[in-house]
């Protein structure tokens, strides 16, 4: 698995953008394969300052495959819980907000 990402900086605030991808498909796509048959599901979060306070606001957004059922099992919504913890948690750590 190989993460893409993309990160853009601008006046409202950060966003950091990423995806992991199959490392076989990334070499199909470079090699001239067709890159709209890549099932992906990008995942990000912003971080956009108050200014007049000096706190921030942080959004996150995560996508992820479900069954086709739609239902998530108890395991998957455990995965899910650790994943915003997980993540909130390591960007207080970057930004020493703890």
């Amino acid at each position: 698995m190989l993460i893409l990402q993309e990160t853009y900086k601008s006046h409202l605030g950060s966003n950091i953008v990423y995806t992991s991808i199959e490392e076989p498909k990334i070499e199909e796509v470079t090699r001239g394969g067709d890159s709209s048959q890549i099932p992906m599901c990008p995942s990000g979060f912003i971080i956009a300052g108050n200014g007049s306070n000096g706190h921030s606001l942080l959004t996150m957004i995560f996508q992820l495959f479900t069954p086709s059922e739609g239902e998530l099992s108890m395991e998957s919504v455990e995965s899910l819980h650790f994943l915003f913890t997980n993540t909130v948690g390591e960007i207080k750590t970057a930004l020493n907000c703890l």
